[in-house]
């Protein structure tokens, strides 16, 4: 495809879904009460892609975002049981470790990421579930006073200051520019001069750092945590990121801000499937089509062959 039109893909989507889904639902998904509940379901998305971008514009991937949903929290319960007002900085430290541990995995051992990920995203869940015996009564507690944070005057602004954070740090900072370098031709950034090892790992930090601030306004919006808690949502955040321009193999045409309408447009198909009662196994089928079909259309086979 030329670039030209590539540029403009993610809104000719955004577009196509919005209008196919409108016909087949009468129009029940643009009202403002389910526009509202649409672009409340994205933050989750968007501040979690806001880290994911790092990782996949180096060519590489993270699932293991689903088990932070889960084990970031729930760590942060028995912290806060422990230590009254931890609760929030755990849960974020608790996801930088995860990223930390991920990155090194990949980094320094040479484990492929999708491998790494994917095998540490069953590892973490299954850690949750040993945690999970130690509950009483098998409830997650959460603390009521910050249920305040899932309020928009406070999500939105938080929102926006991660968002701006972020595309500063991609576009104008060496964090950002050596991702997009590694993501290009990893073997020309190395003799560069660019610390490769060293960005890949902080990739996955800020990848797990947002994670779980991801995971916090997850519990906050629900009001409880469950072990179902982020089931898929890695896969939801890998096409949120697609869908918003960025090849699969990363590189220079990986774009931040993309991700924000990548994840309106998957919450978007989340939302429709749910409104035409759509079996939750047949909306995996059809978000599984979907991510193929991206795959197809962004994988640049000339550059690369797999993803690293």
């Amino acid at each position: 495809m030329s670039k030209k039109i590539d540029k403009y893909i993610p809104i000719i989507v955004f577009v196509l879904f919005v209008s196919v889904i409108s016909i087949l639902t009468k129009g029940r998904n643009i009202n403002f009460t389910n526009i509202k509940h649409i672009l409340n379901q994205s933050v989750a998305l968007i501040i979690s892609g806001m880290g994911v971008i790092f990782v996949m514009s180096q060519g590489s991937l993270d699932l293991t975002q689903g088990s932070i949903l889960v084990l970031a929290p729930l760590i942060g319960i028995f912290s806060e049981n422990v230590i009254p007002g931890s609760f929030i900085p755990v849960v974020i430290l608790v996801g930088m470790l995860i990223g930390l541990m991920t990155g090194s995995i990949f980094s320094l051992l040479k484990v492929p990421s999708f491998v790494a990920t994917l095998c540490l995203s069953f590892v973490l869940r299954n850690f949750a579930y040993f945690l999970w015996d130690y509950i009483p009564g098998g409830y997650v507690y959460i603390p009521f006073n910050l249920f305040v944070l899932d309020k928009s005057q406070y999500k939105i602004p938080i929102l926006i200051l991660i968002v701006l954070t972020m595309y500063y740090i991609f576009e104008f900072t060496k964090v950002g520019k050596y991702s997009k370098a590694i993501g290009s031709d990893e073997k020309v950034a190395e003799y560069s001069g660019v610390p490769v090892k060293k960005m890949k790992i902080l990739a996955f930090v800020l990848s797990g750092m947002l994670g779980g601030v991801c995971s916090l306004f997850g519990v906050f919006r629900a009001g409880t945590l469950a072990l179902v808690t982020g089931h898929f949502f890695e896969w939801d955040v890998l096409v949120a990121v697609l869908l918003g321009g960025t090849p699969l193999t990363g590189g220079a045409n990986s774009k931040l801000l993309g991700v924000i309408l990548g994840s309106i447009t998957i919450s978007v198909i989340n939302n429709g499937l749910v409104l035409l009662n759509v079996p939750t196994l047949y909306q995996q089928l059809v978000k599984g089509l979907i991510l193929i079909t991206i795959i197809s259309l962004s994988f640049e086979k000339e550059k690369v062959m797999f993803v690293k």
